[in-house]
């Protein structure tokens, strides 16, 4: 704020005309205006414009100083257990054609000594072809309750005799079936036990090895 001298000081009577003068000059000049708005969209300050980044494949573990991860959610081991129901209902009608969605083409058979490791496929459509599994119609051919059921993690604790024959890898489920019926009258139909390697494959699961003690007639 400029100090008001007396009016009786003779230096400063012009002042406050000066004042009104240069008020009055700030003023002139021409406003900028525009008759058109521009057409780019309008961006709040601070949204950011840069892509976001790409997450990375979902893995199924990870170590902390790997920064981002996308961790995949294992799938339900139930869904595992119902292919098993699926192959011995399929095997009940003798039906090959039901099995062939159920196990993988490249899948195996370890059958014992006496007949070595087979084409898992091959090795059933024979032996359907060869036994009549229509006998075991309306038979329990395992008890529900006691199906096992292991992780791929899980078979490094077993120990013999529990040993199961099998390998299995990262999200692998083995399904363990003991067989209560196996055989109809005087034919064998099953070995004593069968284990299931079973794999994701999608949305599902696909049966791609399997053990069984067992020698066609």
């Amino acid at each position: 704020m400029i100090p008001w001298s007396k009016p009786s000081d003779p230096r400063l009577p012009w002042l406050p005309i000066a004042l009104v003068v240069i008020g009055c000059g700030s003023q002139r000049g021409s406003m900028e205006t525009t008759t058109a708005l521009d057409a780019a969209p309008r961006r709040a300050p601070g949204v950011a414009v840069d892509p976001a980044p790409e997450l990375p494949a979902p893995t199924r573990s990870a170590h902390p100083e790997q920064g981002i991860v996308v961790l995949r959610a294992p799938q339900d081991p139930e869904a595992a257990r119902e292919v098993v129901r699926g192959f011995f209902r399929a095997v009940g009608h003798g039906a090959i054609d039901e099995l062939k969605p159920l196990v993988a083409e490249d899948a195996w058979l370890s059958a014992g000594a006496m007949a070595g490791r087979q084409k898992a496929l091959q090795y059933w459509e024979t032996r359907l072809s060869r036994l009549d599994y229509g006998a075991l119609a309306g038979a329990a051919v395992f008890r529900e309750g006691e199906i096992e059921t292991y992780r791929a993690a899980d078979l490094g604790a077993l120990r013999p005799p529990r040993a199961l024959g099998v390998a299995a890898q990262a999200d692998d489920v083995v399904v363990r079936v003991p067989i209560t019926a196996p055989k109809s009258g005087k034919t064998r139909l099953f070995g004593d036990e069968i284990v299931f390697v079973l794999r994701p494959r999608g949305n599902r699961y696909s049966i791609v090895d399997m053990a069984e003690e067992f020698t066609l007639p």
